[in-house]
């Protein structure tokens, strides 16, 4: 008997390319190394059996529905595979310099799953939430989620071209400042929230606009309870009063500088953490970035050096 082929994750891969107009597929460009994705392909069948006489469901009464497509993927974090996902999230800009946005570009996600010579283009992709996190003794992780307009199967995959120039962006090469002074924290998580609305079908079956909803930019410090981040950084003392606060995470890697800066943050909750016996006491502070004014776009900035 021989034995069974079977596909191993090793053997996926994801790529990702900037559309000109949306919806219509680009070869990929951007292919960082992943250790997850979770794009996902349903027709959303639909059972419409009438009175038939009989306890059972008969295939003629199945009907393809809209195609809910969805997907994500996690890598940990490159300048160059960072730098576009940035740019993706952020909306304007490019690359090199990204910046906030009211409209988001559309990436194709080329995806293929070791079934021979058959990838799926995903199209018209927007990034909805990308999550950075980092902890002690770790990577800077991305975790970017796609509301895609359609998808295209039975594609012939393109070649990986993967050059790696960038050292690996570690949770040590983070200094975090708050209100101009350097914060120790055990694990930074940043998120940018889109709110892509996934459910624009109208009488199509595929997606026909994935448009932005209100962007928020939340996260969440764990760092030392003491005086020094309490009072003297102003942390407990702010959350008190309701007053905003500078908060800037810069990661360098020794050839690649990204500063991300949020100059109007307010701490929405996180009062006295609770003691565990002798233990450390970790306080987990979250925070909201805020814009300056109405219609401002500056709540938070990234730039690469």
């Amino acid at each position: 008997m021989a034995e069974q082929t079977v596909a191993q994750g090793r053997k996926f891969f994801v790529g990702f390319g900037v559309e000109g107009d949306a919806g219509v597929a680009v070869a990929p460009t951007v292919w960082p190394e992943l250790t997850s994705e979770s794009f996902s392909y349903d027709p959303s069948r639909q059972d419409f059996i009438g009175l038939s006489g009989s306890r059972s469901h008969h295939y003629q009464a199945v009907e393809d529905g809209n195609i809910v497509t969805a997907g994500g993927v996690v890598f940990p974090c490159r300048k160059e595979w960072l730098d576009d996902v940035l740019y993706w999230a952020m909306g304007g800009g490019n690359a090199a310099a990204p910046t906030l946005a009211e409209t988001l570009p559309t990436v194709t996600s080329q995806v293929y799953k070791d079934l021979a010579t058959e990838a799926l283009d995903y199209l018209g992709c927007k990034i909805t939430t990308l999550e950075l996190t980092s902890e002690s003794n770790g990577p800077l992780i991305a975790t970017p989620t796609f509301v895609p307009m359609g998808v295209t199967t039975g594609v012939t995959p393109d070649a990986v071209t993967r050059t790696i120039t960038d050292p690996f962006l570690m949770h040590h090469h983070l200094t975090l400042t708050i209100d101009g002074g350097t914060v120790y924290c055990s694990s930074i998580a940043l998120t940018i929230d889109n709110a892509v609305e996934d459910g624009h079908f109208m009488n199509s079956q595929s997606r026909v606009a994935v448009p932005a909803g209100d962007r928020m930019i939340t996260g969440t410090i764990t760092c030392d309870w003491n005086a020094a981040n309490a009072t003297t950084r102003g942390i407990w003392t702010k959350f008190l009063s309701g007053a905003t606060a500078s908060i800037a995470p810069v990661y360098a890697d020794g050839s690649n500088t990204l500063t991300m800066t949020m100059p109007r943050c307010v701490y929405p909750a996180g009062g006295p953490p609770q003691g565990d016996d002798r233990a450390m006491i970790q306080w987990e502070v979250p925070f909201e970035a805020k814009s300056s004014a109405a219609g401002v776009q500056d709540e938070f900035t990234a730039v690469w050096s």
